[in-house]
């Protein structure tokens, strides 16, 4: 499966999809993939959970820097779509979830 489908299962799949859930789910497949490319996956990618970041806003963080260029835009616009959840990227390796969605 493409990286794209794998996040967009896996969140689709989660019984409560919240802000750290999702972030949750897109780390484990972050890693996963990260595996899969030959990386360590406790190097190239990370989660941080939310604190004010971008504007003020606050939000989980989850990104593989060195994965498939701009991984980020195309995986953001399918989770939106499947969750009606904002997801975001903001490097275009990285994706943002935000509390506020939970409400």
């Amino acid at each position: 499966m493409s990286l794209n489908t794998d996040l967009v299962s896996a969140i689709g799949a989660l019984p409560v999809k919240k802000a750290a859930t999702m972030a949750k789910a897109a780390h484990k497949v972050l890693r996963k993939h990260a595996k899969l490319h030959g990386m360590n996956p406790d190097i190239e990618v990370f989660i941080k959970p939310p604190k004010a970041r971008h504007f003020g806003s606050e939000c989980w963080v989850v990104c593989w820097e060195a994965g498939p260029y701009e991984w980020g835009i195309p995986a953001s616009m399918s989770i939106v779509t499947a969750t009606g959840k904002l997801a975001e990227t903001y490097y275009g390796f990285d994706l943002l979830f935000y509390p506020n969605e939970d409400r």
